[in-house]
């Protein structure tokens, strides 16, 4: 699978793909043409591909390896996070009790950043509000950090990448993205997460609609 176990860059070549599915020369040459005519990849040069546009449109922000500054409060919150935590267990798993502070430079920025989400996001002043860790938190707990003191965040499960994709196009209310990239990944991706697959069936119903 070539979303497996690398960093995944806009660009790829027949040397990628081979580290990536420890195959031989001539079966990366025929995974290249299969993803080029899947229209998952566009061939730029003999051996040389790029992520397609329709996939870079919308999955951009999961498939390349993203880069991003954190600080330090960000991080630490994530660090601590177990499940699903009240603001309360939070702010004691940090040591703060200033809530202002705790606010400002933790929850918020980690919920903008989407490194973090509400479990009742559709009232988020619900006294019973948890949190939790996203896809994209968790990839940046697992993360390597470079000299910059930015954090390359690591996705290796073809499903997360998926994941943030769709939820973007959904509260985006871009359905077609949805239909359009579901109807060129393996039907497995979908399959394995009800997530997607409820997202995908309502985009599809929508698009009927109008």
């Amino acid at each position: 699978m070539l979303f497996k176990e690398k960093i995944i860059e806009t660009l790829l070549s027949l040397t990628d793909i081979r580290a990536i599915t420890h195959c031989t020369q001539i079966e990366a040459k025929n995974l290249a043409t299969r993803l080029v005519q899947q229209v998952l990849l566009v061939a730029l040069s003999e051996g040389i591909f790029e992520l397609a546009p329709v996939m870079q449109k919308r999955f951009g922000h999961a498939v390349v390896a993203e880069t991003q500054q954190v600080t330090q409060q960000v991080k630490q919150l994530l660090e601590i996070m177990i499940g699903e935590m009240t603001r309360k267990q939070i702010m004691d798993a940090v040591s703060l009790k200033d809530r202002v502070n705790f606010a400002h430079n933790y929850l918020e920025p980690a919920l903008t950043d989407e490194f973090i989400e509400m479990t009742q996001p559709d009232s988020p002043k619900s006294p019973t509000q948890k949190y939790r860790l996203t896809n994209k938190g968790q990839a940046l707990i697992n993360a390597s950090k470079n000299k910059n003191g930015r954090y390359i965040l690591h996705y290796t499960n073809p499903g997360d990448i998926v994941f943030d994709g769709f939820k973007k196009c959904w509260q985006d209310r871009d359905y077609a993205t949805i239909v359009t990239v579901a109807d060129k990944i393996p039907n497995n991706v979908l399959e394995e997460d009800p997530k997607l697959l409820m997202w995908y069936d309502q985009a599809v119903t929508r698009l009927g609609a109008d």
